[in-house]
């Protein structure tokens, strides 16, 4: 069980183990993503005339990247953030070469031509090519040369970004050493009052004062903490508790947003403490019913 000491209280921290197959689960399950996603945004970014859309669909292409990629990370144990974020940025960059040339085949497409490049070369020499002359354009503007390549390249930085970040999530989660497992909800994560010190609630939840938590009471509608507990599926060993507040704020035309915060974050309870939070969190299922709004990341 790795961790690390933050004075009496141990967090959780990656081992940074993986088995060999990981990495390769990553990359090949990533890649498969990448030709099916690459493929739809290409289409759509070509086709599709609102910029809005294609910005939640750089996104959505950038996180379904990472999805897949965590999928090899799970099945292959990937306990290391630096590899996570090196096979991300290989799958983040398949994606976009592959959006790249369905994109190009589509364009060419528009002009009756048949084209598809698969060579990096080529498909550069076209891509400028493109950035010479533009290839749409924006309330009357069509951006050309330099600020179409950084349109281009904060694209690609995002789609990018999304996958490393999704990957690194993934590989950052808890697991068992011993058991080579990794730790998953036993206990739907509960809904508790919310406090206005969190700096003196963590420090009595880091002294295993539990019954910090069941003095809270009751959430409101507007402020809460979600309380959540990993624990691996085989023993006994050890819990992972992560606490959050959870504030709604009034945006505009009276939508409301989630804020979120830590309180703290996979930390490590064992023994007395760990049943003192299996039983607080059963009692407060069984009683309220209710679900947190906000999981565990």
């Amino acid at each position: 069980m790795s961790g690390i000491e933050l004075g009496r209280a141990e967090y959780y921290k990656p081992s940074g183990d993986f088995t060999v197959a990981g990495p390769l689960l990553m990359l090949g399950i990533g890649a498969a993503a990448a030709v099916l996603l690459g493929s739809v945004y290409g289409y759509l970014i070509q086709y599709n005339p609102i910029v809005y859309i294609n910005v939640i669909g750089a996104l959505v292409f950038g996180g379904g990247l990472g999805w897949a990629a965590g999928i090899g990370i799970r099945r292959g144990k990937v306990r290391a953030p630096l590899i996570a974020t090196l096979d991300g940025l290989a799958v983040g960059a398949m994606g976009v070469f592959v959006a790249w040339v369905v994109w190009i085949h589509a364009f060419a497409g528009r002009a009756g031509a048949n084209v598809w490049i698969f060579n990096p070369a080529e498909l550069w020499a076209v891509i400028q090519q493109v950035a010479a002359t533009g290839a749409w354009s924006l309330k009357g503007a069509t951006p050309t040369g330099l600020a179409l390549y950084a349109v281009w390249a904060i694209e690609a930085l995002m789609i990018a970004g999304i996958c490393v970040l999704v990957c690194r999530n993934a590989a950052s989660k808890p697991f068992c050493e011993p058991c080579a497992q990794w730790a998953q909800s036993k206990t739907p994560s509960q809904s508790f009052g919310a406090v206005d010190d969190l700096d003196a609630l963590r420090r009595r939840l880091e002294a295993g004062e539990i019954d910090a938590l069941a003095a809270l009471g009751a959430p409101s509608p507007e402020r809460s903490l979600a309380v959540t507990l990993l624990e691996c599926p085989t023993c006994n060993d050890a819990g992972f508790l992560t606490v959050e507040t959870i504030t709604l704020i009034e945006q505009k035309k009276g939508q409301k947003t989630s804020r979120r915060q830590d309180v703290l974050r996979n930390l490590i309870v064992r023994g007395r403490t760990l049943e003192l939070v299996r039983s607080l969190m059963q009692r407060q299922h069984q009683e309220s019913g209710t679900i947190a709004p906000v999981a565990a990341k």
